[in-house]
């Protein structure tokens, strides 16, 4: 975010998941407008907060702000070519639509937004976290309806964590997120 002057510790990422998980939606709104109007010269960066925006407004429960803006965070990554940006606007959408009762929906976005993600690591860029997140959605929002398809999500999630390294972290919220698989459904079964 330094690239774009925002390195202050408010600007810290973990700063907005703190502000998001404890529902200081305003905060975090702040924080990624300012994020947002920051790319306004560097538009290759932009879909990715904006991304972030739509799923703040998910959490606060405006959808309809939140379908707005991930659409149009997917477009704009739709002209820049930035997979790994259109994996994060198609899960924006798609926890919206799981947030809405849509599962199948949201099921079928996320599949979609795997794919783009998967591609980012032949893009040349070393994020192998957008591809993690997704795999999470995907275990998490499947678990409600198909629960051995989370569970394969799941283990895909570990095994993607393990393989990339992400799983050896020393970053305590990075390894609680790599070791999600674990704890998401109480056990993961790796024989399934």
């Amino acid at each position: 975010m330094a690239s774009v002057g925002l390195d202050s510790p408010a600007d810290d990422p973990v700063v907005l998941a703190d502000e998001v998980g404890a529902g200081r939606y305003e905060a975090a709104r702040s924080h990624v407008e300012r994020a947002i109007d920051a790319c306004s010269s560097i538009l290759v960066l932009k879909p990715w907060p904006m991304a972030m925006l739509a799923e703040i407004e998910v959490r606060a429960g405006d959808l309809d702000a939140a379908a707005t803006i991930a659409t149009e965070a997917d477009k704009l990554a739709m002209v820049t070519g930035m997979s790994y940006q259109r994996a994060l606007a198609q899960r924006a959408l798609a926890l919206g639509a799981a947030a809405a009762g849509h599962d199948g929906a949201a099921l079928d976005r996320l599949v979609v937004a795997l794919d783009h993600a998967r591609r980012t690591s032949r893009q040349g860029y070393p994020f192998h976290w957008p591809v993690a997140w997704v795999l999470e959605s995907l275990a998490c929002i499947s678990a409600r309806s198909q629960p051995e398809a989370a569970r394969r999500w799941a283990v895909a999630l570990n095994d993607h964590a393990l393989a990339t390294g992400m799983a050896a972290s020393r970053d305590e919220r990075t390894a609680a997120r790599s070791n999600f698989s674990f704890n998401l459904l109480g056990k993961a079964d790796r024989s399934s």
